[in-house]
């Protein structure tokens, strides 16, 4: 994971820290530059290390709220055989079943659709639903 590479680099960014500031600087130059080199290395590898970690952290807050405002009203959905529908006037279930898979994974309500063999498919995961139907009435 992302934050364990970061925090190994920032480790290891102090331990050549702590290393340089006890060099003689006078006595040891070229030593004292190896390690500053590999400080600045070190602590650049952290820093693209948080940037990736600070992208996650967007990509999943915006994950969350997408997640917190999918709101199905269940009251305008009729189950059938394991199926949500559309309900008409009199509260039946009516027309294509919606994705069953889709609607539980909080992706969306995608109506089911005939594929070549006759079965229902969901276009967006593209689940196959051999039991599911079309109500008509």
């Amino acid at each position: 994971m992302e934050i364990q590479s970061a925090l190994t680099s920032i480790s290891t960014a102090i331990g050549i820290a702590k290393t340089v500031s006890d060099i003689n600087k006078e006595v040891d130059a070229s030593n004292y530059k190896l390690q500053m080199a590999d400080l600045r290395s070190t602590l650049a590898d952290a820093k693209i290390s948080l940037s990736e970690i600070r992208e996650e952290i967007l990509a999943k807050d915006q994950e969350i709220k997408r997640l917190k405002s999918f709101d199905i009203d269940a009251k305008k959905l009729a189950q059938h055989l394991n199926h949500y529908y559309k309900k008409n006037k009199g509260g039946d279930a009516i027309g294509m079943p919606y994705c069953p898979h889709c609607l539980e994974a909080k992706n969306g309500l995608f109506t089911l659709h005939y594929g070549k063999g006759g079965e229902l498919y969901c276009g967006s995961c593209k689940n196959l639903y051999s039991e599911a139907q079309e109500m008509l009435t």
